[in-house]
């Protein structure tokens, strides 16, 4: 099947261009990317040479016309927050199905939209149309979509780490999320903040109480979130902490057992909730960012502080596989009908 890549000259749309290289069933015919215009793929991004050819990144009403001549059914946005709506409403008279890496159909409401983004909605009359790209939570609804919203990196290792929990019925009140990204996150846009020089050596916190993945959070689960990210000098991976209170239902049933009883009662939670999810890996010490590098998978951890009444959830991914390229291709292959797991199953780097 083939397929073309928006913004393949970003982190994100490199990482596409990785995984997608390893696709039985999909072919990249053309690939977009606006600030590397006539350059070759493989020129920007050497360790892809082997996969793309010699594809050149042409321009968006290039890639347009790719579509429309080549009879393109399947496209990837991999854009900066705001450009993919823009291109939408084109785009599905054109192609079959359209899955956006960016934020700008994730949120249905255009006013929650407008108050965390910065900005009105262009296109907000497709934002019913979008389906949410989390297979791990509504797998049914993705398939066969012909607008899939994929997932931020942040809410995907938060949700998932905490999803069982709350669906269950056993929290209560807010939860807060600690969560830490590698530097990829931020874009392969230059920024003074972004510099080796401003990295190396630092680990901080950023966007307390502002940070747009907080709506998100917040939307998945329906509940109030406390969300701080922060920036650690590691290149890829994010690592999400997340602390629930329990609710009455959970301490009548569980107060009486031990500590490991407890912990043992929410691995079987958890592996209940994920055993038909081929990404999901549960273990039973906390995750850490390097056991799903260059992965699909998420690695999460849960247990009970009796001594203060606390779940502690925690989630680790790669930003840029399971955090948005990887899951956008498993949301490919749902909308087209192939295995989820296709193209998908590549073991993570180690060291």
């Amino acid at each position: 099947m083939k397929c073309v890549v928006f913004g393949a000259s970003g982190y994100a749309g490199a990482e596409l261009l990785r995984v997608l290289s390893n696709h039985p069933h999909f072919e990249v015919v053309a690939v977009g990317g606006a600030s590397a215009k006539g350059l070759k793929v493989r020129d920007l991004y050497p360790a892809s040479s082997s996969a793309v050819g010699d594809l050149v990144f042409l321009d968006n009403s290039e890639l347009m016309w790719v579509i429309r001549s080549e009879n393109v059914p399947l496209v990837f946005l991999a854009l900066p927050h705001g450009e993919s709506q823009r291109l939408v409403p084109e785009l599905l008279e054109a192609t079959s199905h359209v899955i956006d890496l960016a934020a700008d159909f994730r949120i249905k409401d255009p006013t929650q939209y407008e108050q965390w983004y910065g900005h009105r909605h262009f296109c907000s009359e497709l934002l019913d149309l979008a389906v949410y790209g989390l297979p791990e939570l509504d797998r049914s609804n993705i398939e066969g979509a012909r607008l899939v919203a994929v997932p931020g990196c942040y809410p995907t290792a938060s949700t998932l780490a905490m999803a069982p929990l709350v669906r269950s019925g056993y929290t209560k009140g807010k939860v807060v999320v600690n969560a830490t990204s590698g530097v990829s996150g931020a874009g392969r846009s230059l920024r003074l903040e972004s510099l080796a020089m401003s990295i190396l050596e630092d680990y901080r916190a950023y966007g307390l109480r502002t940070h747009r993945h907080t709506v998100e959070i917040e939307n998945n689960l329906g509940v109030k979130a406390v969300f701080t990210p922060h920036l650690a000098p590691m290149k890829r991976g994010i690592l999400a902490t997340c602390y629930l209170e329990p609710s009455e239902s959970y301490l009548n049933k569980f107060s009486s057992l031990g500590q490991d009883q407890q912990d043992e009662e929410l691995y079987e939670l958890y592996s209940r909730f994920y055993e038909s999810d081929p990404f999901v890996r549960l273990s039973r010490t906390p995750p850490s960012t390097g056991s799903v590098y260059g992965s699909n998978n998420v690695s999460i951890s849960v247990t009970y502080d009796k001594r203060t009444e606390t779940f502690i959830a925690l989630g680790a991914i790669d930003n840029l596989t399971k955090g948005a390229a990887g899951q956008g291709v498993q949301c490919a292959n749902l909308v087209v009908g192939l295995p989820e797991d296709s193209g998908l199953m590549q073991v993570g780097v180690w060291p």
